[in-house]
């Protein structure tokens, strides 16, 4: 549309250009929306770096996907380990040291992405860890215990040993029932610990009743299969 007086115009949209200035509209729209979306993660990069706690954390993310270049501070703060130190032994002479290295070259043959210098990189730091939980909570590892299941997807994280280390002890002794320390606790005692931990959780006030009455698993459990 043009207004004219004498020489002087004023040009405008013609009617042909109003699919064009929806589309800018609709661009406006979406790159306003993108940074709306965009400053959550702001936020949480700047309260991991500021090492607010857990609650502000979740209330931030509200169960959205953590960037990859946070995952790990993310992770730090969810397992509680941050801040935290492990100095790792290099002495790898436990009776089922033999068993341990074969399993950890099992696991790292499944990297066929990964070149020979790399792969030799990561059987060490995956038998340091494991050679170290075990020591560290006197317990003896067996083959397809869980342990090597729970390293391979946090080798995607590429930490450095110590850090991967923290994780994967941080997991095992919060969120795995077992019973270390302890030699002698049978696999059907850690049966009924699991179930009993089962229990708790979905069930808070049945488990609370049975255990005020002395009830534990293995008095109604021992025949379930």
């Amino acid at each position: 549309m043009s207004v004219a007086n004498g020489d002087d115009h004023l040009d405008g949209p013609e009617c042909g250009d109003t699919d064009a200035i929806i589309a800018d509209i609709n661009h406006i729209n979406d790159n306003t929306a993108d940074d709306e979306d965009n400053g959550w993660i702001l936020e949480l990069e700047s309260a991991l770096l500021a090492d607010c706690d857990l609650n502000i954390i979740k209330k931030i993310t509200n169960q959205k996907l953590v960037p990859n270049r946070m995952r790990y501070e993310f992770w730090q703060v969810c397992l509680g380990i941050k801040g935290r130190h492990k100095v790792l032994s290099d002495i790898f002479d436990l009776p089922e040291q033999s068993l341990i290295r074969s399993d950890c070259q099992q696991l790292v043959d499944k990297f066929a992405n990964s070149d020979d210098t790399e792969r030799v990189s990561i059987r060490s730091g995956v038998e340091t860890i494991i050679t170290n939980f075990a020591k560290l909570n006197d317990v003896q590892y067996v083959a397809d215990n869980g342990w090597l299941e729970i390293l391979e997807p946090l080798l995607t994280l590429k930490l450095k040993t110590e850090d991967l280390f923290k994780v994967f002890e941080s997991i095992q002794l919060k969120y795995i029932p077992k019973c270390y320390n302890c030699r002698d606790f049978g696999h059907k005692d850690q049966s009924f610990n699991f179930l009993r931990l089962l229990l708790q959780y979905h069930e808070p006030e049945l488990c609370s009743y049975l255990d005020t009455l002395k009830i534990t698993p293995d008095l109604y459990a021992n025949t379930w299969r």
